[in-house]
């Protein structure tokens, strides 16, 4: 049996049915619940109210189960969440890996994410709500089955500090330098900031006075990782 289980649907670990929190300096491992409808989910903890405030935590393996469960670690309904200086590791759900948020103004803030998945969208992060704000986090090795890869933002977003991106190899073709990365983000609405393209791989010696780099998402037929109105970022 998982490190924290809950025979109900949501909550693994906490539920607060109504109201604020502030969870700081704590470990859920291995947390799960059983419900499977969109409403279920939160592996470790579901939250329903405003003003969550959860920092310097860490969440490995956590998910959620088959059907349409939401937020691996992490599902809150509520506005103004933060959620800062906390590590993810290996978290799956139908949407969010990691976390799901439906409400407004919610931060995500010096975070790293690793090896979190979503059956559907948002690897890591998925928030259903305007005026969200990723800043000074990493995602490595995330993935979604549709869309956004590590975030999914359903509603407008605003980014101060860029979000880091980890490539996973490079190709070199008979025309272009590919770096390859799992991560494809994926707003619903506009995104303003920037994304920080980290190259875990050395540019090939000899390719570049001859080849354009880009930057391609994985899968059989790469797609730019970036764009506006699907016009490619270089």
């Amino acid at each position: 049996m998982p490190a924290c289980y809950n025979e109900r649907k949501n909550g693994g670990g906490i539920y607060v049915a109504e109201g604020s929190i502030a969870i700081t300096e704590s470990n859920f491992e291995e947390c799960t619940v059983t419900g499977t409808a969109a409403a279920n989910g939160g592996g470790a903890i579901y939250i329903n109210g405003p003003d969550t405030h959860i920092s310097a935590s860490n969440f490995s393996s956590n998910t959620v189960p088959s059907g349409s469960a939401r937020g691996g670690s992490i599902f809150i309904n509520g506005e103004r969440t933060i959620i800062d200086s906390s590590e993810f590791v290996g978290g799956i759900a139908n949407n969010g890996g990691e976390i799901y948020i439906e409400g407004e103004n919610a931060i995500i803030d010096t975070s790293s994410f690793i090896n979190s998945s979503s059956r559907i969208s948002g690897g890591s992060i998925y928030v259903k709500g305007d005026e969200a704000t990723v800043r000074s986090s990493s995602f490595d090795n995330i993935s979604s089955v549709r869309n956004g890869g590590a975030i999914f933002v359903e509603g407008n977003m605003n980014t101060t500090n860029p979000v880091a991106l980890r490539s996973i190899s490079v190709n070199v073709t008979a025309t272009e330098v590919q770096f390859v990365f799992r991560n494809r983000p994926n707003f619903g609405r506009p995104y303003f900031g920037g994304l920080y393209a980290y190259l875990a791989q050395a540019i090939p010696t000899g390719t570049t006075a001859t080849l354009p780099i880009i930057f391609t998402s994985d899968g059989g037929n790469p797609t730019p990782v970036v764009g506006i109105d699907d016009i490619p970022i270089t």
